[in-house]
Formats: structure tokens, sequence, C-alpha cells
């Protein structure tokens, strides 16, 4: 962790010299350590070291997205496929190891812990498929701009993508993602040039992505479509209003949440509660209308770049996972996740 803080800290540094001018969301995303700042300097937060390491975390968002932002024009189409091809082989690794691993990561290493299904290096479903979401609108968008070899290469990038989030039997990931798969098409088409290619290359995406679906096996996320999804986090959501009426203003403290939440619990669950499981109630907690609503303006920018730009669509994708989970949690997984965002900041790559 300190490592990739140290690496992002002096990259942004590096592309500050070079005179890059910053996207006004680069702007957005540094109001969020210095909003962590203010509480620590006003005593605004119960506990001052997790407000601090969130200070660290969210400048990283900023430096990343501004990092990646900064990239030359013809760099933007290697990016994204260093990101769809690093996610494809992670994938097709995890989908191995989850049917003979034993339990162990990459075959080798026995998880601390283990909530869900473990999927390659990532030990809980619903980060794995926030990780995924990021990289599935990348490789329809490859698929529907492809032709003949390149086209069947692409299907079976995307098929594997979406076959591993179902074997990790993620309810709320497989449905964000069977949405990705119909919304990345339609807003392709939108664009009269690539209509032709998009009708062409629907049958063969359609064909390979039922066909590893089905080698996979979709009984488990079928079962687990048929639990309650609100057992357990209705009751957290429910303390989470309650927290953040009390503080609404200025909130708890950036990273808090768990410090404030057993006064206000409702219920013994037996263990630790380190998440409320839904980030934007835990930012509206954590910090206030003011943290919150910079969080809306990300995801509002985040869906406008995607509208212009289909590839970027697992931005506002993962902005809904973090409805019913945590996936900003994870400071590897947020940084993933604005890459892409810088990525869409940017703009045009090659063949856009």
């Amino acid at each position: 962790m300190a490592l990739f803080l140290f690496g992002t800290f002096a990259l942004g540094v590096v592309e500050l010299v070079a005179e890059t001018r910053p996207h006004l969301a680069v702007f957005l995303l540094l109001t969020l350590p210095l909003w962590g700042l203010f509480q620590v300097w006003f005593h605004w937060t119960v506990y001052t070291e997790p407000t601090w390491e969130k200070v660290l975390a969210t400048l990283s968002y900023a430096c990343v997205a501004f990092i990646v932002s900064g990239i030359p024009e013809r760099g933007v189409d290697r990016a994204r496929l260093a990101m769809l091809w690093f996610s494809f082989a992670v994938a097709v690794a995890a989908i191995l190891q989850s049917v003979s691993g034993g339990g162990k990561v990459f075959w080798i290493f026995e998880p601390a812990e283990l909530s869900g299904s473990m999927m390659g290096p990532i030990i809980y479903h619903n980060h794995w498929a926030a990780f995924i979401e990021i990289a599935l609108p990348l490789a329809i968008y490859y698929t529907l701009r492809s032709q003949s070899a390149a086209l069947w290469l692409y299907s079976t990038m995307a098929a594997a993508l979406y076959a591993s989030v179902v074997i990790s039997a993620s309810r709320s990931g497989v449905i964000i993602c069977t949405l990705e798969l119909v919304a990345v098409p339609l807003l392709v088409a939108r664009r009269h040039r690539m209509a032709a290619g998009v009708s062409r290359a629907l049958a063969p995406l359609a064909g390979v992505l039922l066909l590893c679906t089905l080698i996979v096996g979709p009984e488990v996320v079928w079962n687990r479509l048929q639990e309650d999804p609100t057992l357990g986090r209705a009751d957290w959501d429910r303390s989470s209003v309650a927290m953040f009426r009390d503080q609404k203003w200025h909130g708890f403290g950036l990273g808090n949440w768990p410090v404030a939440f057993p006064h206000y619990a409702t219920f013994d669950a037996g263990v630790y509660v380190n998440q409320a499981h839904s980030d934007w109630l835990q930012w509206a907690v954590e910090g206030g209308v003011f943290y919150v609503g910079v969080f809306l303006a990300l995801a509002w920018i985040a869906g406008r770049r995607a509208w212009r730009f289909p590839w970027a669509a697992g931005v506002p994708a993962v902005f809904c996972q973090a409805l019913v989970d945590y996936p900003f949690s994870r400071p590897a997984l947020a940084a993933w996740t604005f890459t892409m965002f810088g990525l869409a900041l940017r703009g045009k790559g090659e063949g856009d």
C-alpha cells in the first residue's frame, strides 16, 4: 500500500511539472482529501488516524486520474488494450482457480479471510464483479469494431469476463454486467459509422457468451438470486441513515463509519462490521452532504463520458455497484476504476 501511494504521488508530481492541464474532474477529486484535512483541522472527526489514511487514499485517486488523463492521445488505445488483456488473463486464471484451486489464491496462498467466492487474487465476489465491470465494456467495444478473427478473439474475451462473474455468484455483478452487455452495443450503435459493425458482431458475441455461461454453470447465481438481498444490509442501512441525520453537514470523519457504527447498531451481528456495505451511505456518514455531493458530481461526469465513449461505461457501472457494496473501500480497486475514469477524461484514442 505504501509503495503504491509513493509511486502514485511521485508520478503525479512529474505530470504536474510537465505542465499538464488537469481536467475539472481532477480538481473535484482533490476536494475529497481536502475535506478530510478540514475535518482534522476543525476536529470534526471522531478519530484522526483513519481520516489521515483516507486523505492519502483519496489523494491517490486524484493522482491516478490526473496521470492517466495526461497520456498522449495515441496512447489511449494502447492503455485500453493493456487493461483488457490484463483483465482477460486474470479472469481465465480465476475461472480455472475456482474449479481446481482448492481454496487457494493461484493454487499457492491460503487467504487470511474469505467472503463469498474467491476469484484470482480477489477474495470477495462483489469486488471481483467491480473489477470485471470496468473491463467488460472494453471487450464488447472491441468486438463491435472488429472483423474476422479479431471479432472472435474479443468475443471470447467478453465471454470469459462475463462467465467469471457468473461463476463468482455475485448477484449485483451479474445484473450490472448483463446491463452492460445491452447498454454498450446500444451506445455504440448511436454512432452511425459503426452501426453495421454492431449488427454483424452481435450474433457471435451472443453465441460465445451463452456457451461460456453454460460451461461455468449459472445454477449458483440463480440460487443466490432467490435469497433475500436485504438480509443484514437493511439494518446497516437504517443505522447509516440515522448516523447521517446526526452529522449531516460535516460527517463523523473519513474512515470513521466502523468507529461510530456500534453506537447506532440496531442488532448484534456477532462479527465486526467494518463497512456500511454501501459506499454511498458510507460517504454520506463519514463526509456529510458536501462529500457525497462531490461523488455525485463525479458519477455524473463518468456517465456523460460513457455516453460519449461507450468503452468507459464500466465507471458509472461501479458507481452503481457502490449503492449496494463497497468497491471504493479497496485502494487497488478504486485505482483501477479511476484509471478508466482518467482514460475517459482523456477522450479519443485510435479508432474512436
